[in-house]
Order: C-alpha cells, then structure tokens, then sequence
C-alpha cells in the first residue's frame, strides 16, 4: 500500500568537493542490525461476526516488552463478507461489487478509528470514500488493476448468477498515518485499539444484471488483523525504557492523517460553499470528491452498466468556473482551477505526486467515440475518479522536518459553475500532520 504523502530525495548538499570518487569504486561499511525475532500474528476480531451498520473491535496487545514493535506497513483486515440479496436474481449474468469508484472491500467501512491506551490516534469519518480517493488518485493502477483486485476486490466482483447471495474472501491493507508510518509503532509501550464502524448494505454493495436485487444484508465473519512484530531482545526495551524514564524523553511518531468531513450540494445550484473551523498546526492538503446522490441509494443496476459510487466532475467542463480552497482566509492557490488538466496536476500537487510517473490516476481522457465514465467526460456526472484538491504543504523533506504543512484555524472551500448540476453528496478530507507521542510509562498523547 503507497503511503501519503510520497516522500522524495533531499535535494544536493552544499559544499561537497568539486571531484569525488565514485562511490562504486570505494569499499562501504554498513553496520548490521541488532539481533531481533520477527513473527507475522493473527489477532481475531473482540466482537466477532458483525452485520451491515454494525461494528468490528481488534485489540493488539501492548505495554509489555514481549510485545515488542508492530512492523510499519504490515497490517492488514482479513476477512470473509456474505452478501444477501432481497430476492433470486433469476440470471445467469448477475454479479455483485463493492459500492466505491474503485471498488474495493474498503467500501465496508464508513468509520475508522485507532486508539492507544485511551487516547484517539485517528478518526476517518467515510473512510471507504477516502481510501477510494486514494487508491484512484494517489497510487499505481498496476497495483490497483492486479495486487487490488486480488486482495480486495478491485474493478472486480463475483458473477452470483441465480443465486441470492455472494461470499468475498478480503484483505484490506488499511491507508492509515500511524500503521502505514516509515515508523513501527512501539508496541512494548503500548497497545493499539481498532475499530470498523460498517456501512449499511447498499452503502457497501452494488449489484447489476439483467434482473438483479437490491443488496439486503451482509454478515463479515471471520475477522482478525494480520500483522508483524519485531522484538528486540527485551534487554534492549528495558534499557530504552529506563533512560526514558531518567531523562523525561517521549517517544516521537510524525504521521499525517485525514479528518473527514461531508455535506451535499442541491441540484440546479450554480455555487458551492462550505466553511469548517480546524484549530490545527499543520493542514498538508484538502480533497474533495462529489457522488451523485442518487448513485448513491442505488442497489443495483443494468447488466449493460457497473453501478459504482463515481467521482464525478459534478458539471460539464464549459461550465466549470473556479475552485477555491482558503485556510484563514488565504487562497491555496491564487488562480481559479477550472480545467480538468489543471484540476488534475493540483490534485496531485495535494497528494505529493505532481508530475511522478509512477502515481497516476485510475482515469483518462475520454475517447471521442466513447466517452462514458471517463475523467473528462462532456456531461455532468458521467466521469470517475475526477477529485479535486489543493496543497498546503511547505516542505516535503518527511525525515527532517515536522508539521511541514500550513497552521489553519479555519477552512473555507467556494465553487462555482455557469451551468446545472445534479444533487450530489460532498466528501472533503483535510490531511493533517500530528506527533503521537509516548511516555515510559504508556502514556500517550497527541500534538496536532
């Protein structure tokens, strides 16, 4: 899974030599690591088996020195999904999918939460729209097209037929700051407590087909999180703990992650406006996706045509005037972005990834003959993947500099269009950067 944001070369040091020799013809020392044992664990669900709006708990055990460091980048939801439809679909050509523009299993989960002894780490509200947000803008489509649609589903789905259910097996590698960190998280400090707040059925599901039924209900069984530990010998923990403990030092984790935000947009409406209060140190970037809302609570579709909860444009591309983004009353951008080139190249400057050759999104220009569900298809809400976004992010030297975005107390968003629209859902995700920090003792807090 590709962390945000994307992290790249510190750029030359000054004052080196003006000749040098080439470092491949010099010997190179490069020490080795201390000893470690390493175990890949399976932790099963606390609450069980869970049914659409329902929640899943996980409990990773922590605090003591056996528990050693969870691996960064390791972790991942595994688990099966039986779907239910509300009646035999009757043909053979019916198959069910994930609800998200890219599909994914994430499309499960409308909250995520992760917390360590007590204290709140991260909160993504619509997490399933954000991972889509992502994966379709902010990753590689060979890894969404092949690895994602193994894994989770991706541009996939299964053929039920005629039958009136279907079974998902899923693994879900979670787009989390402090789980997807360049740092492992220190579990002998502490332990870690997730939790999936569910989507309903149709908020998860879609089906299509001749004849196909709405999505009724789905059970998620077999829960557990899979991930690695590294353990140090605990002699080492002890030691790190006790000069903790002397010197009054935390331990430090930088992390970015989102707060979700949503309202809607009426149909016919020529201007959009929303304005939040942050009150934070360090705001990366804003995104923002519109879903029709009557995509939205629709179960199922024609065989002919995916139902999907698209990313659309949310206007024709003649009528798209301006979008403009301000933290405390500061544009992000002094120039209306109103293109759907430039929409895309800010897009990516927000997700660290203007102009990188290997993060690209999931769409594409429209071919002339066949423009439907593309990025830059000419009607309202006929496009995927189309999301907008602004960076405020300063620096991007990851290793070297902390809260290296904008303080923000509030953030206003305006748009606006010459032409109709139709009534869409607005999802807005504020990438923030914090510290989580950790005292000897377990204590955790939050800097942010």
């Amino acid at each position: 899974m590709s962390t945000f944001p994307h992290n790249y070369s510190a750029p030359t040091k000054q004052g080196v030599p003006d000749v040098v020799i080439p470092s491949s013809l010099m010997s190179q020392r490069v020490p080795k690591s201390i000893p470690t044992r390493n175990q890949i664990l399976s932790q099963p669900s606390m609450s069980g088996s869970a049914n659409a709006s329902g929640t899943i708990n996980f409990q990773i055990p922590g605090g003591q020195n056996q528990n050693g460091f969870l691996r960064a980048g390791s972790l991942f939801w595994r688990g099966k999904v039986k779907v239910t439809l509300a009646a035999v679909g009757g043909n053979a050509n019916n198959v069910v999918q994930f609800s998200s523009d890219s599909l994914s299993a994430a499309s499960l989960i409308n909250r995520f939460s992760l917390n360590a002894n007590g204290v709140n780490l991260e909160t993504i509200s619509r997490y399933d729209v954000y991972h889509a947000i992502l994966q379709s803008s902010a990753m590689n489509p060979n890894y969404i097209d092949k690895d994602s649609s193994i894994a989770e589903y991706c541009n996939s789905g299964i053929t039920s037929g005629t039958a009136d259910n279907a079974t998902f097996d899923f693994c879900i590698p979670l787009c989390s700051g402090v789980l997807s960190n360049e740092k492992s998280f220190p579990l002998f400090l502490s332990g870690l407590y997730l939790q999936f707040d569910l989507n309903t059925a149709i908020g998860a599901f879609k089906t299509r087909g001749t004849s196909s039924e709405n999505p009724a209900s789905y059970v998620v069984s077999e829960n557990e999180l899979v991930y690695e530990i590294i353990q140090p010998d605990y002699s080492l923990l002890q030691s790190m703990r006790e000069q903790m403990n002397a010197s009054g030092k935390l331990f430090e984790l930088p992390c970015s992650t989102a707060l979700g935000l949503q309202t809607n947009q009426a149909a016919s409406t020529s201007s959009f406006s929303y304005q939040v209060g942050l009150n934070l140190a360090s705001v990366s970037a804003v995104l923002m996706a519109e879903i029709e809302t009557a995509k939205e609570v629709l179960g199922k579709g024609a065989s002919s045509a995916v139902v999907r909860n698209s990313f659309i444009r949310n206007s024709t591309l003649t009528s798209a005037v301006s979008r403009r983004y301000f933290l405390d009353s500061r544009p992000l951008c002094n120039y209306p972005i109103a293109t759907d080139s430039q929409n895309l190249l800010e897009c990516q400057r927000a997700l660290s990834a203007l102009l990188d050759p290997q993060i690209t999104t999931l769409g594409a220009r429209a071919v002339a003959d066949d423009e439907q569900d593309s990025y830059t298809a000419s009607s309202v809400d006929k496009q995927r993947f189309y999301v907008s976004g602004q960076s405020a992010r300063r620096f991007y030297e990851a290793d070297a500099i902390a809260m290296p975005g904008t303080p923000a107390n509030t953030l206003v968003i305006q748009n606006t269009k010459a032409g109709s629209n139709v009534a869409s859902s607005v999802y807005i995700f504020v990438v923030f950067d914090q510290i989580v920090v950790i005292s000897a003792d377990g204590s955790v807090a939050i800097a942010k």
